[in-house]
């Protein structure tokens, strides 16, 4: 497979972060830390499954890293909050008048609603930014790809339903739900060969 050895490195740097326990002041800085734990797996799973070579493919595969994250974010918000771990832009706590420490309080206000509101919006922007992206995989591909992005992108819908719900434990889908999911991906592969 031709693997950009650079994109392995992204990944060890991102991972390093994580030990270091960095801290991301603005969207910008937390894209970046996004596109190294996930964006580049995205772009090595590209390689390993294979396209149609579309010049759009790579820019799709790093959008939809960066909405997978997000959502694992949002979703593990609390439990990173215990390790010192923020993964949210500060400029955004500043936004709207949310302290980082009221995580750990469980202080779901305004505050914290506008917060999380604007943290669901970014990432299903980055899901729609990348909603070509299956097209463009080998076929015999694609049923991997969309189970991985409708089970994240169902539990953003289920966050985005009541964003206090990450405040008191993590936030999942039913294994019946994940099962319906890989099945409507099996079905919808049948169909395309």
């Amino acid at each position: 497979y031709h693997i950009d050895p650079a994109q392995l490195n992204d990944m060890l740097d991102g991972q390093m972060a994580d030990v270091a326990g960095a801290v991301y002041n603005t969207f910008d800085d937390l894209y970046q830390y996004c596109y190294r734990v996930a964006s580049v797996v995205g772009l090595v799973c590209i390689s390993v499954w294979g396209h149609d070579g579309h010049p759009d493919i790579p820019k799709l595969a790093e959008q939809r890293g960066i909405a997978l994250q997000l959502t694992n974010i949002l979703r593990d918000v609390v439990e990173d909050g215990q390790l010192g771990r923020v993964y949210l832009p500060r400029q955004d706590f500043e936004h709207f008048g949310y302290d980082p420490a009221d995580l750990l309080t469980g202080k779901a206000d305004d505050a914290f609603e506008n917060l999380m509101r604007r943290q669901i919006e970014r990432a299903r922007e980055y899901y729609q930014l990348s909603a070509t992206l299956e097209q463009h995989i080998d076929p015999t591909c694609r049923a991997a790809c969309r189970v991985i992005t409708r089970i994240y992108a169902d539990l953003l819908g289920r966050i985005a339903r009541r964003p206090a719900a990450v405040l008191e434990g993590r936030v999942r889908l039913s294994t019946p739900h994940k099962l319906a999911i890989v099945a409507r991906a099996g079905i919808t592969r049948f169909f395309e060969s």
